[in-house]
């Protein structure tokens, strides 16, 4: 592709929210797939027969035409799972790990770019909700998202994003909800940890006057996945560019006189960059710097731990040589383009600098994926760099199962 030639572009409109279900049925109602392609999707995921299946009709909400898709599925569904996968009784209260739904997207019929692009969405969620119990990734048992019709939305979700594969993907702020929801664990603020985790870096937007519940949840959790996976800009209005399709998925619930919908935009406008042509994930991110000569380095190392714990990307040290030839540090933080503010007023009210420099960066990333091998006597965590085509590129096992092994095998090197 040529610089400046004309690509896609997708924007997300967050109406009320967003749910992996709306995310499916506003592709569909825009015409990007169909509804056919969609219900072929549980076969090819493993199901069989008539265990799972697709509805998709068409809902007024608050007076709008738009489409919804519900999955319906039986027990037997589950059967798609080894047993000590999946444990419980089914709808309601079965917990299915995240390692057990990755390998059935992973060994499904499903084109390897719709299998990366649903990875990705699933190890999302599994990495929040491995954050919110302090557990590794591999030992997450999901609630809610270990039931068949959230397993379908990531799919569905990747489904739809390989098909529409856009260069750049915008998005509106996101409406999360307000008060008290009950799921799986108990009664949680909206949002709930996993969500809260999610969201981090997005522009948020609150509930609209007209939505009277003082309880309700807009954005889901699998909702939150798939646009993080997109890495989206925010903006308050639609991008420029010359509208090709447009449609609006339904949520199940009705607002009374607010729309309850999501809408994707797919607009065609100009390519700024080579590089989004390439087949890896495009963002933007902030990188902020600043030099210290006159604190110790105890303190230097505090605040790089510290930068991490409040969400930088990445943070890290440079020797530099500062004013009167003092040896210094350069603190370099790598940061969301929406939350990079917040490190920056952190680091001038904790550090000794006066100031720091910051500048917008392109950034080109690998569809990141995590696997469990048994290697001789040891398990071990790989991590997997994939293009969105879904070549992999590069594998390396995790530093601290390494760390943890060689205390007890010193020889051994994976």
């Amino acid at each position: 592709m040529e610089e400046g030639q004309s690509d896609s572009i997708l924007y997300i409109e967050h109406v009320a929210g967003i749910a992996g279900d709306m995310f499916a049925a506003s592709c569909i109602n825009a015409g990007v797939v169909t509804a056919e392609e969609i219900q072929d999707l549980p076969a090819l995921l493993g199901f069989a027969g008539d265990a799972v299946w697709v509805e998709v009709s068409e809902v007024l909400r608050a007076n709008l035409s738009a489409t919804h898709v519900d999955i319906h599925w039986e027990d037997a569904a589950f059967e798609a799972f080894p047993a000590d996968k999946g444990e419980g009784d089914a709808h309601h209260h079965r917990h299915v790990t995240y390692q057990a739904i990755d390998e059935l997207i992973r060994d499904s019929g499903l084109t390897e770019d719709v299998k990366n692009h649903a990875r990705q969405i699933l190890y999302l969620l599994g990495a929040a909700e491995a954050k919110v119990h302090a557990i590794d990734i591999e030992q997450v048992a999901f609630h809610e998202v270990g039931d068949i019709d959230s397993i379908l939305d990531v799919v569905m979700a990747g489904y739809c994003i390989a098909k529409i594969a856009p260069q750049q993907v915008y998005s509106s702020p996101v409406k999360l909800g307000r008060g008290v929801i009950e799921i799986q664990h108990g009664d949680y603020p909206v949002p709930p940890p996993a969500s809260a985790i999610l969201s981090e870096g997005f522009s948020i937007a609150g509930v609209p006057e007209t939505i009277s519940d003082p309880n309700i949840e807009l954005s889901t959790p699998t909702g939150l996945a798939i646009l993080k996976s997109l890495t989206p800009a925010f903006v308050d209005s639609w991008p420029p560019g010359t509208v090709q399709k447009q449609g609006m998925g339904a949520g199940t619930r009705d607002l009374g006189k607010y729309p309850n919908i999501l809408r994707v935009v797919l607009l065609e406008g100009e390519v700024s960059d080579r590089a989004e042509a390439l087949p890896y994930k495009y963002g933007e991110v902030v990188e902020i710097v600043c030099n210290v000569d006159d604190q110790t380095p105890e303190r230097t190392a505090w605040i790089l731990e510290q930068l991490m714990e409040q969400g930088a990307l990445d943070a890290w040290l440079t020797p530099v040589t500062g004013k009167k030839n003092r040896l210094g540090t350069m603190i370099s933080v790598l940061a969301e383009s929406s939350s990079w503010g917040n490190l920056a007023d952190w680091l001038l009210r904790n550090s000794s600098t006066f100031g720091v420099r910051y500048r917008p960066c392109k950034r080109l990333e690998l569809l990141r994926m995590s696997e469990t091998r048994t290697t001789g006597e040891h398990q071990l965590r790989y991590k997997m760099g994939y293009t969105v085509e879904g070549e992999k590129l590069k594998e390396k096992p995790e530093f601290d199962d390494l760390s943890d092994i060689w205390k007890t095998d010193p020889h051994f090197e994976g």
